[in-house]
């Protein structure tokens, strides 16, 4: 008598990504003298990178371009807006380097608010690092405060410098999700803890998103028949 035999064992099927975001960094210092940090320095995103050094100046109601950590232009622009023009200030934290090139100037505003713009970035989410000017003392007044994209507050600097990356004291990230046609804005309120917010510089990048997935690490049936005799 012949019979069929259902044979069933579990195959793993793996998930391929079909397509992911572009993951861009985008490096700017703002500058007036002492010029900025060399290519390739990464700073608090540990990312070797091509930086925007940026003259205050040179960006005050100006769409400047920027380019990508790589180097590549993109269509991104920055601009700065500011109805008293903003104000140049300098510290001397008894450090050298690319590290002390990014915080020992900044763009800064005392009673009427400052307004950094970056443009025509792509929909999505994104990791936004301000920078602080760090001071050189330990009881800085000098702060970068203010909000970003009229909702993540943020607060930093106002330290010593201690020549390293510490989160709240040199820099701090906030993360914002915007829509096709939208802009990243960071609002440089004015300070009360001394009179100034001050900005030293920014970097923004993209937060990589799956749009799609095939199928996740499933198991699955296969079946197959065999004749009995």
């Amino acid at each position: 008598m012949k019979s069929m035999i259902l044979s069933v064992f579990p195959v793993l099927i793996f998930c391929i990504p079909l397509s992911t975001s572009l993951a861009d960094l985008y490096s700017v210092d703002f500058e007036s003298t002492n010029g900025g940090p060399t290519n390739g320095f990464g700073a608090a995103h540990n990312e070797p990178s091509v930086w925007n050094v940026i003259n205050f100046a040179d960006a005050l109601d100006t769409d400047v371009p920027l380019v990508n950590s790589a180097g590549t232009s993109s269509g991104v622009q920055l601009n700065l807006f500011s109805q008293a023009g903003g104000t140049v200030r300098l510290t001397n934290p008894g450090f050298t380097g690319d590290a002390a090139n990014l915080l020992t100037d900044s763009w800064a505003t005392s009673d009427i608010p400052n307004l950094v713009t970056v443009k025509n970035l792509e929909a999505g989410i994104y990791r936004v690092t301000i920078y602080g000017l760090i001071g050189d003392s330990a009881d800085s007044t000098l702060r970068a405060a203010g909000n970003v994209n009229n909702d993540h507050s943020f607060i930093v600097g106002g330290f010593q410098w201690n020549n390293d990356f510490v989160s709240g004291e040199s820099h701090q990230d906030v993360f914002v999700t915007i829509n096709s046609g939208e802009d990243i804005s960071i609002l440089m309120a004015a300070a009360n803890f001394g009179g100034f917010g001050a900005v030293s510089g920014i970097q923004i990048k993209a937060v990589p998103e799956p749009s799609a997935f095939g199928i996740a690490a499933m198991s699955g049936l296969c079946i197959f028949f065999r004749k009995r005799h």
